[in-house]
């Protein structure tokens, strides 16, 4: 009996994730008619993706450790449900090796490579002495052994500044930091050892020498159980924050015909070199002298895999479960041949204007348009809770095009008319960084995204605009209320004996506060007037309009209106919330702005500059100093640990540690005051 022939039946697939990706996996698999069994943990329990799966199984938990990393839990799921097989889509546990074990020892088939190929790929140390010796160049670095923080102190300084300190059993940029000098060296390493720890399980790391304005390239491959092996092509990742991929695309515009021969040849070695099954990918650095290196494998599905499969034609998803179930690349896969070109966009809950911080809140609006050449992979919709336990990415959006122009303007557009409110989001950063003509030219290395938009990008609002939306926001506000009220036959909404005297509001948005004073003349007509310009009188006609179709489909309260001022029409959308007014112009700009009261509550409150403060809402990973400290400008007061990633609450000043707000493990709200630092 061969090998195939003991292979288990597949009818079952429980698949061990959340959001977009299960949703997406949930429908291939509703497609090739196998039965699919999802899990949820506390937080997940009415999470859209769960619609899809046939079964659900409540798991528990709220972190990822109580939940989507419980290997006991996600086992036992199996077993009840009677599945088959597990996909672990990617993150979680999709390259945990006592995971595909685990599930090797069951009899449960392991949607993936096996764990002694994930063993060996999943650690950057063992990778690259593998590769090695399969003639494919590494970057230079240690990647030895020895763990202890002195030795990697040494090692450090030895390999030269700047340099990368990387987790071996990750990436993601999760344990990752560039070092420009010894300042806080220790420090810097035991941070990235403890987050590679809680993203990884294995707090082991390793050195590389930094490559300046490399470019960043993958390739997909796919691996049979007959020993075949395939390419399907490159994928470009160079626009990164934190080291974090935001914006992908196939094929690269750097690479020659030669070039790419090389490249993908190479990615078939590494994953020979491991006799690699399933579908997986190789990383590589590119740098402008045209010198590549190894960097990583992937042994999973990466989050990028749409961009190949709409330059492909390709499910590769249901190549996964074909190959899975010891089918031979040579009958299910014919010549992959390249066609135009696809760009894929992260949508994630973050403001890049404060470095990218996660934001949470629920989504009041969730509307992406459709049109050609567009695709959404979303785990979320309006009334969807972004919390503070998972990863920010709420979506990926995907645009095809013949050529990269096309691609890009059609990327453009679908970001310019999105709306996504009730969260910050990196939707206008995306749409500059495609519309940004050094993109379109194709010259993007990893640092594109700080060269060109510095460490914490913002977008100013200008003060005509945000008086349009202040406007618009009185004006659809007004209609809102006045909606189905009883009026008398004959008597306009707002009727008063005194037409001189019109409603006041006041409205803050992100930059300004505009006070307006109108009056509602009827039939969607408005006078205005701004009340910081005694001659700005402006007459509005308010108009409800019918917006384009949205690949979403959860019901929404935006209204989509057409405003007049100023003998000009604007397309707007328009969500009114008990917390503010999400105003989107079609031209991209999203302002929030926040009705203040007429007569406001006096507070007794009052700041203390002393407070140092949670940048985010998170879990207080590690307290580092005592009352009574003495400490410089800069030294690190608190960690806290949100979405996966370590944030750091450093003093602001020389003091005195006068208090500490906080224990460990203490659950903390944005801005939330942790220690008191005394000025000496």
């Amino acid at each position: 009996m061969n090998w195939v022939q003991t292979m288990p039946v597949l009818r079952k697939i429980l698949v061990a994730n959340r959001g977009e990706i299960a949703r997406r996996i949930f429908v291939t698999c509703r497609r090739l008619g196998f039965s699919t069994v999802g899990i949820t943990s506390d937080v997940d329990r009415f999470a859209p993706h769960l619609s899809l799966a046939d079964e659900v199984v409540q798991i528990g938990g709220t972190d990822s450790q109580s939940s989507y990393l419980s290997i006991d839990k996600i086992v036992d799921a199996a077993r009840k449900t009677g599945a088959d097989a597990i996909h672990p889509g990617y993150g979680f546990l999709a390259e945990n090796t006592a995971f595909a074990q685990r599930c090797e020892d069951e009899g449960i088939l392991f949607i993936g490579p096996s764990a002694e190929t994930i063993r060996v790929m999943g650690s950057k140390i063992l990778s690259k002495q593998r590769v090695s010796a399969f003639g494919v160049p590494t970057i230079p670095g240690y990647a030895g052994p020895r763990q202890d923080t002195a030795f990697l102190v040494e090692t450090i300084r030895d390999v030269g500044f700047p340099c990368l300190i990387k987790a071996s059993a990750g990436g993601g940029g999760k344990g990752m930091r560039r070092l420009d000098d010894d300042y806080d060296l220790v420090e810097q390493i035991e941070m990235s050892r403890r987050e590679a720890e809680k993203a990884f399980g294995d707090g082991t790391l390793f050195i590389e020498r930094w490559i300046d304005r490399p470019r960043h390239i993958e390739v997909q491959i796919l691996g049979d159980v007959f020993g075949n092996v395939v390419h399907l092509f490159e994928r470009e990742c160079s626009i990164q924050r934190r080291h974090q991929k935001i914006v992908e695309e196939s094929p690269s515009s750097a690479l020659s015909p030669e070039l790419r021969s090389d490249i993908c040849q190479a990615a078939i070695n590494v994953a020979r070199s491991v006799s690699y099954v399933n579908a997986g990918t190789v990383e590589f650095v590119l740098a402008p002298n045209g010198e590549w290196y190894f960097l990583e494998m992937n042994t999973r599905l990466q989050v990028e895999h749409p961009v190949t499969e709409m330059v492909l034609g390709l499910d590769l998803v249901e190549l996964q479960l074909l190959v899975a179930q010891g089918r031979s690349l040579a009958d299910i896969l014919p010549p992959p041949v390249q066609r135009g070109v696809a760009i894929e966009c992260r949508l994630y809950a973050e403001d890049p204007a404060v470095g990218y911080l996660p934001s949470i809140g629920t989504l009041v609006d969730w509307y992406i348009p459709s049109f050609e050449g567009i695709r959404l992979d979303s785990g979320v919709e309006t009334g969807s809770e972004v919390s503070v336990y998972y990863d920010p990415m709420l979506a990926k959006l995907v645009a095809w095009g013949p050529d990269r122009a096309v691609a890009a303007r059609r990327m453009a557009t679908a970001l310019r008319y999105s709306s996504i409110c009730g969260v910050s989001t990196n939707r206008q950063l995306l749409h500059a960084i495609v519309s940004h003509p050094l993109y379109g030219t194709g010259e993007i290395h990893t640092g594109f995204l700080e060269e060109q938009f510095g460490l914490r990008p913002a977008f100013d609002l200008s003060r005509q605009m945000c008086v349009r939306a202040a406007i618009l926001a009185a004006a659809a506000g007004h209609q809102q209320r006045q909606r189905g009220k009883q009026h008398v036959p004959g008597l306009i909404s707002g009727y008063r004996n005194n037409r001189g005297v019109g409603q006041q509001v006041t409205f803050l948005t992100q930059e300004h506060v505009i006070s307006l004073e109108y009056i509602d003349l009827g039939a969607g007509k408005f006078e205005f007037r701004v009340n910081d310009d005694a001659e700005m009188r402006r007459m509005v006609q308010l108009r409800e309009a019918v917006e384009a179709p949205s690949i979403t489909e959860a019901n929404s309260q935006a209204r989509t209106w057409s405003l007049t001022i100023d003998h000009l029409t604007i397309q707007t959308r328009v969500v009114i919330t008990e917390q503010g007014t999400y105003v989107r112009f079609a031209t991209g700009e999203l302002i929030v702005l926040r009705e203040q009261p007429r007569f406001p509550e006096q507070s007794t409150s009052h700041q203390l500059d002393n407070r140092c403060v949670s940048p985010m809402p998170g879990k207080v990973a590690q307290i580092h100093v005592a009352v009574g400290q003495s400490v410089s400008a800069g030294d690190l007061l608190v960690t806290i640990e949100a979405m996966k990633m370590e944030h750091a609450v450093r003093a602001p000043h020389a003091g005195v540690v006068q208090e500490i707000l906080v224990l460990v493990s203490d659950q903390v709200a944005a801005h939330q005051p942790v220690v008191v630092v005394a000025e000496p």
